[in-house]
């Protein structure tokens, strides 16, 4: 019986080890002559089937564990704009328009030509034809949004 063998296995169902660190062990005692095919094969199936994911890496565990607080914290901020802009609604129909979104840097809210957006009360559509617009309705008169009436259409 392989005592070096018999060592690994009952590390490996113990647990508490990090992946990386056991392979290399397998594969160095394997180099070494000192485990056969056989068994670094099974002890690698064995130390991949038990591995702990959390034992891996404590500090990317830990960003992992902060970034879920923002995530959540950032869920909880989305859900308090979205219901604002709901309020933002216009007259009839007007909910079947997205809210208009202050783009915000790194996160795409640009508007294509021709999208109609809820803002402040009335329904506007993007008129610009040169590219993305980022801008406020409303803000300057007729060049980036006009006021927009889903009966006519215009």
């Amino acid at each position: 019986m392989n005592e070096i063998y018999d060592t690994l296995w009952q590390s490996i169902q113990a647990g508490g080890y990090r992946l990386e660190d056991i392979l290399r062990r397998i594969n160095v005692l394997y180099a070494a002559g000192q485990l056969s095919e056989e068994e670094r094969s099974g002890l690698i199936d064995e130390a991949n089937a038990h591995a702990d994911p959390e034992a891996e890496r404590p500090e990317l565990q830990e960003q992992i564990t902060a970034l879920a607080g923002q995530l959540s914290g950032l869920a909880a901020r989305v859900d308090a704009l979205e219901a604002a802009l709901t309020e933002d609604g216009g007259g009839d129909g007007a909910e079947d328009y997205p809210a208009w979104v202050r783009p915000v840097a790194g996160i795409s809210t640009d508007y294509q030509p021709g999208a109609i957006v809820r803002h402040k009360g009335k329904l506007w559509q993007n008129v610009y034809q040169l590219g993305q617009n980022v801008w406020e309705p409303g803000v300057v008169d007729g060049t980036f949004w006009a006021e927009y009436t889903p009966e006519t259409g215009e």
